[in-house]
């Protein structure tokens, strides 16, 4: 950063002493003019002995305005994909956020248009997780995560689109497995989203930090491995099966690479029993455990 200082003079400048010819006239330079008003309201004014100028604004009592985190701290490529905007500690393990939902968005949709996706909730739930490692506890960027057992609870009504984007409010505690390492690199983090003061998404999930020489040497198998079955490839397959269990579906995923199950999730969808919207407990939920 450079600094740059300027100095302006304002005295005048010493006149020249003139050399008398006898005749009473100055063979120095001719006297300056006075000013004309007009002249010298202006020439005040540039050299600061103008009291009507402005003062600058105090930019501590500037309007706070809405942006992003980093992307780079939630591990995404562009600013239209992250959805937090700010953070607070406000207890040793507690930390309350703000965050927005565009009205539309390239990825989370729902087939009418008129809701958030629950998938929304998840990606935030993820974003905290990572966000909260990197600029609260100590992580170093370009380490790596692994999410495992991740619990979603999300209320529909509380997820309808309106005229302008969503704040949202997240709250996150923080719990570590190792609590006497020097970062905690492996915790479950509990949040809760809310709008308006109403519960939108609840959920937990664990994280596990891993530097980028571990990250590479537990995806280098996977990556580089010829699977002997499928001539050489590596086999990303994914099957799915529905139970309905007292009249709510569970969609139940598993993941499949290299004939090794990766990771499994549950979808559970209860169907409204009433229409009061601001007592109605409707849920989506989601758990998913990776391997």
């Amino acid at each position: 950063m450079t600094l740059l200082t300027v100095h302006q003079d304002n005295h005048p400048t010493p006149a020249t002493t003139a050399t008398g010819t006898g005749t009473g006239k100055a063979t120095g330079p001719h006297p300056a003019a006075e000013p004309d008003p007009t002249t010298r309201t202006s020439t005040e004014t540039k050299t600061g002995t103008d009291t009507s100028a402005k003062t600058p604004v105090d930019p501590t009592h500037m309007p706070r305005l809405t942006t992003t985190v980093p992307r780079e701290y939630v591990h995404r490529s562009t600013l239209a994909e992250v959805f937090l905007t700010g953070c607070e500690q406000t207890g040793n393990t507690h930390y309350t956020l703000t965050a927005q939902w565009p009205r539309a968005h390239t990825f989370f949709t729902t087939p009418d248009g008129t809701h958030h996706h629950p998938l929304q909730a998840a990606e935030t739930i993820r974003q905290t997780g990572i966000y909260l490692a990197h600029a609260e506890l100590g992580i170093p960027l370009g380490h790596h995560f692994l999410m495992r057992n991740l619990h979603l609870t999300t209320h529909p009504q509380h997820l309808t689109i309106g005229p302008t984007p969503t704040d949202l409010t997240p709250t996150a505690t923080y719990t570590p497995h190792h609590p006497h390492t020097k970062r905690p690199t492996d915790f479950t983090m509990h949040i809760t989203i809310t709008r308006n003061g109403h519960p939108t998404a609840t959920g937990t999930g664990r994280f596990t930090c891993l530097t980028p020489t571990t990250y590479q040497r537990l995806r280098h198998p996977h990556t580089t491995t010829p699977d002997t079955t499928t001539a050489g490839t590596t086999t990303t397959y994914i099957t799915t099966h529905t139970t309905t269990n007292d009249q709510a579906p569970t969609t139940h995923i598993t993941a499949h690479q290299n004939n090794t199950t990766v990771f499994t999730a549950q979808l559970t969808t209860h169907t409204p029993t009433h229409t009061d919207t601001d007592t109605d407990t409707d849920t989506t939920q989601k758990s998913v455990s990776s391997r």
